[in-house]
This record gives C-alpha cells, sequence and structure tokens, in this order.
C-alpha cells in the first residue's frame, strides 16, 4: 500500500508518525514535517533502537533527531538541540478518534 501525502506548505508534508515503545505503548504525531525531517524520517522508517536490524547511522538519527523531538526531555547525550520537542505538541490522543488528513505513514520504536 503507497502512503499518500498532503502538502501543507511549500516546504512541509502532513505525516503520521507511529512511535512504538514495545511491552510500553504506541503513540502517534501527527506533524508537518520540513523536507529535511521527511528526509531522516525515510531513513529511519521500520527501525526500532535495541533491533539487530539497525545501523549506526540510523541508530543516530533516532537518538539524535527523532527520539529528542518527541520529548525534550529527552536525555540522549547526543540529542540536537534543534529537534527537542519540535513535535511533542502533535501528539495525538487514539482514545479520542478522528478523521486524519491523507499524509504519509512512518513507523520507529524502541524494543527492551
Amino acid at each position: 500500500m503507497r502512503a499518500s501525502k498532503r502538502e501543507v506548505g511549500s516546504d512541509t508534508t502532513k505525516v503520521l508518525l507511529v512511535y512504538d515503545e514495545v511491552t510500553e505503548g504506541t503513540h502517534f504525531y501527527l506533524i508537518d514535517a520540513t523536507t529535511k525531517q521527511l528526509e531522516v524520517l525515510k531513513a529511519v522508517h521500520g527501525c526500532y533502537v535495541n533491533s539487530d536490524d539497525i545501523t549506526d547511522a540510523q541508530l543516530d538519527m533516532l537518538s539524535q533527531k527523532v527520539l529528542p523531538a518527541l520529548d525534550e526531555q529527552y536525555s540522549g547525550e547526543d540529542a540536537k538541540e534543534s529537534w527537542k520537542g519540535i513535535w511533542k505538541k502533535s501528539k495525538i490522543d487514539v482514545d479520542s478518534p478522528k478523521k486524519l488528513p491523507a499524509c504519509s505513514l512512518y513507523l520507529v520504536g524502541f524494543l527492551p
């Protein structure tokens, strides 16, 4: 199935980011990703921290950019300041279902 996208502005794309914390829960973020952010999401799509199937470059992108973007309190020592908390307010409540706009879908996660 091909993900569709809706251009929000000349330089952003609407994205549904699924963050799967195995055994802890799954979180959903509806974000307007810039071209550079979209490149990072594409590179880490399907990657889980602590997985054997992740490259060092993908792990760096997750720990320096994606995870800090979801929570400014993320404690990774290599977290990029410019990414901290930028998507935190984009978290959506799955207990209050809404119709979502057409968007690209990316999945990342964390294994215990």
